[in-house]
């Protein structure tokens, strides 16, 4: 059996600058000292020597742990039966062993019977990996940004992975990398972490999260450019979910053309209107895209000429950097990115490569990591490559802002819980069960959901805190105006209380009354309090008593009203009648001692009785039109 070391020369300057030959020195000596060497990378292994390879690379990674960190060994191992075999696997990830089916029997042996834990898995194709305790990747979420230093291309202008072309990157293949990035934000680290693995080496269908976090560098954002730039003042604007249509003429059919990879099309539509602004940035892409960085450069500096916008400027500053830099020109690039930051403070591209700059330059990470609060920045500087020695030290990090995140926007849930369950009694049952939803459904994405979703829930939580406030404001408005209606109606009360002649009759009327005047003038008093949402609950109560307290005092005064119209009509009746009778007894008696004949004949019983019934008749109807009110 043969064993081959591959180096990973990215990985390997990346991680050890000009240290590397050292590196190289030790395992080549600790190699030979336990193989048979056949040439600088393939040895013969001896029968039970594989097992002595676990402790070479854990020696290696102890000896250069100042150099990698968190990182693993910038080389792979292949096992294999004919020394002169060139076969290797379609991906690989460093630090680790592969072999083909035909060596798995041997390697068993070299294992049987060994306390050593060690495992042999299907890797891809038709090749395994070999476990040991040395290879097992460290307790990372992201434990695989080694994969993207593996390939043979030079890094992706797009994402920074070695895997492809950047003609061929992944994420120009997203129709709508933004609405892809939004959704990953909204995730678990981990859930990201497993979706890009399995689109990365399982080929599997699934969101190319890793390829697409730099949507501005992505044809797709100049919709946001063409369409929304001249809205936009800053970078903090930005909305991933901000609707882009494309519209119709060249510029739209350009625009569609180089989203779909059409670059013919698009830079013949673009050259129709080529001295507009838009044209001008799409011809930007077509020629980036074409792999003419010249000309590109040349449409580049044309745009920066026609716009006054600061989004669109620091844009095109930050672009012309990123050229740059992918030339191979650090310095200037540097300045442009300067140029675009001072520009505009929240423009998150330009500041991220400041960062990496100073980390490329030997600055630890946690000066500056404390910078990357916007969630933008936290997923960039996850997914970074460049980042890899100090994965673990990110990972914390992130999971610390995770809490915070989380603890603040509980405080805001739990403000916004209390205030509803102050509220719900005077909620109808529709608007008690739409409120429960809705903090249900925030409390879920703050618990389970990932960093992006986390800060909408508790700007949510806040807006739903703000409504419930404006609830109990409507409320109080509704209860003030409640509370002038009834003071109304307890003046009308009190007044017919103070004309109405049988109190001493009718105490009831007085004691209701006085229990409504007491109810008004509490809940006048509440209503003032500062913090009312604590006692809403019991004014709305106590004002549903103070209506009930109106109903029974209308109903009393209605049964007063007609007792006292009765008792003052029956008196008048009484009254007059008696005063009409006296008058008419005095006439006939007048008539009857005078003797006057025409009397005689006048006051008979019959008249006098015909008499008496009308004057009754009489006063009964005077007694009856008399209102007392």
């Amino acid at each position: 059996m043969f064993l081959k070391i591959v180096e990973i020369p990215r990985l390997k300057q990346f991680l050890f600058k000009t240290s590397s030959h050292e590196f190289d020195y030790h395992l080549e000596d600790l190699l030979k000292k336990t193989y048979y060497p056949l040439s600088s990378t393939v040895y013969q292994v001896q029968p039970k020597k594989l097992v002595y390879l676990n402790e070479i690379l854990y020696h290696l990674k102890d000896r250069f742990k100042k150099f990698l960190e968190a990182s693993p060994l910038p080389f792979y191992i292949i096992l294999f039966k004919d020394k002169d075999s060139s076969e290797k696997p379609r991906y690989v990830r460093a630090g680790k062993i592969y072999l083909k089916e035909e060596v798995k029997k041997e390697v068993l042996q070299e294992f049987e019977g060994l306390n050593l834990f060690f495992k042999i898995q299907d890797w891809i194709d038709d090749w395994k990996e070999l476990l040991l305790p040395a290879t097992v990747d460290p307790k990372l979420i992201f434990f695989f940004k080694d994969f993207f230093f593996t390939g043979e291309n030079f890094p992706c202008f797009f994402c920074g992975s070695t895997l492809h072309p950047y003609q061929k990157c992944p994420g120009l293949l997203e129709p709508n990398p933004r609405e892809i990035l939004d959704k990953a934000l909204d995730l678990p680290f981990s859930e990201v972490a497993q979706k890009t693995w399995q689109n990365l080496i399982e080929e599997e269908k699934t969101p190319s999260y890793f390829h697409v976090r730099h949507f501005y560098l992505l044809p797709e954002f100049l919709k946001i450019v063409f369409y929304r730039g001249d809205n936009l003042s800053s970078w903090a604007q930005l909305k991933l979910t901000a609707e882009t249509p494309v519209r119709g003429g060249s510029l739209g059919i350009g625009l569609e053309a180089l989203i779909k990879g059409d670059l013919n099309v698009a830079e013949s539509r673009f050259s129709e209107e080529e001295e507009d602004l838009k044209a001008s940035i799409g011809l930007i892409w077509v020629n980036l895209l074409k792999n003419n960085w010249d000309k590109a450069l040349y449409f580049l500096e044309n745009s920066l000429s026609k716009t006054s916008s600061n989004f669109i400027k620091s844009y095109l500053l930050f672009l012309k950097g990123y050229i740059t830099e992918y030339r191979g020109n650090d310095l200037t690039a540097k300045e442009l990115y300067q140029r675009a930051f001072e520009l505009d403070k929240t423009c998150f591209p330009a500041f991220y490569k400041l960062k990496i700059f100073d980390y490329l330059r030997d600055e630890p990470l946690e000066k500056f990591i404390n910078y990357f609060v916007h969630p933008f920045l936290v997923f960039w500087a996850w997914n970074e490559p460049l980042f890899i020695k100090d994965q673990e030290e990110l990972e914390n990090f992130i999971e610390k802002k995770l809490l915070e995140k989380r603890e603040t926007a509980l405080q805001r849930l739990k403000e916004a819980e209390d205030l509803f369950h102050r509220l719900k009694h005077v909620m109808t049952k529709e608007e008690v069960k739409d409120y429960e939803e809705k903090l249900k459904t925030l409390a879920y994405e703050i618990y389970h959901k990932g960093m992006g979703a986390i800060d909408k829930a508790s700007d949510r939580a806040l807006d739903l805190n703000l409504e419930l406030q404006s609830l109990v404001y409507n409320k109080i408005k509704e209860m003030n105006q409640k509370l002038t209606e009834l003071r109304k109606q307890y003046e009308v009360f009190a007044n017919f209380w103070l004309r109405y002649p049988y109190k001493d009759e009718d105490l009831i009327f007085g004691k209701e009354l006085k229990a409504l005047k007491e109810l008004i003038e509490k809940n006048i008093e509440r209503t003032q309090k500062r913090d009312i949402s604590q006692v809403l609950s019991l004014i709305v109560s106590e004002l549903n008593l103070a209506e009930e307290k109106v109903d029974i005092l209308k109903n009393l005064k209605d049964e007063l009203r007609k007792k006292w119209l009765f008792k003052q009509r029956l008196a008048d009746f009484l009254r007059n009648f008696l005063l009409l009778e006296t008058f008419l007894v005095v006439l006939y008696v007048l008539g009857y001692f005078a003797e006057f004949s025409f009397l005689e004949n006048l006051l008979s019983l019959p008249v006098f009785l015909t008499i008496s019934v009308f004057l009754l008749i009489l006063c009964l109807i005077l007694a009856y039109a008399k209102n007392p009110e």
